[in-house]
């Protein structure tokens, strides 16, 4: 995604208060889907294009190849409208709270129990809690995809749009 005109044109800094010590734990993508995990046959690594008909929730990872030095080249990327060349990105890892505790699960084979998906909800709020405490603008930001999106793809749409917003 090229930087935005006005990141381009030093216009706005969205990264006052991002640091490189910082970084990660304010840029955690949290996600929910509905989608079911990718067995070992998928062409997917996390989640295919089946619904699943619960809704999953976690925290993705997303790399750039080719990958970067610093948090400082990141940041003199983001703030340029001409890169020297382009840069790819994937999801790396998801890290799956599980499932929300309204979800319908008869239809599991196994399904988790209710209190075991009550603190799956407990664990994944906190998360996001501990987000908006560390936040200088307090904003929640809800990307939803199309239906024929695949999971990989509308979390990296995701996680662009979280960059460039601060």
């Amino acid at each position: 995604m090229p930087s935005p005109t006005v990141y381009a044109e030093a216009a706005i800094d969205p990264f006052v208060d991002i640091t490189a010590d910082n970084f990660h734990q304010r840029s955690q993508l949290f996600y929910a889907t509905d989608r079911l995990p990718a067995g070992p046959v998928d062409p997917q690594a996390f989640y295919n294009n089946e619904r699943g008909h619960i809704l999953r929730t976690g925290v993705a990872d997303v790399q750039i190849d080719p990958p970067l030095e610093s948090w400082e080249d990141l940041r003199r990327i983001t703030m340029t409208s001409q890169r020297a060349k382009d840069f790819f990105l994937s999801v790396s890892q998801v890290q799956e709270s599980g499932v929300m505790p309204f979800s319908v699960t008869r239809y599991l084979e196994d399904p988790p129990s209710q209190q075991d998906m009550e603190a799956v909800g407990r664990r994944f709020a906190k998360k996001i809690e501990d987000q908006l405490a560390s936040s200088r603008n307090k904003d929640i930001f809800i990307y939803i995809h199309g239906y024929n999106v695949d999971f990989d793809y509308s979390t990296l749409v995701s996680k662009e749009l979280q960059h460039f917003l601060g």
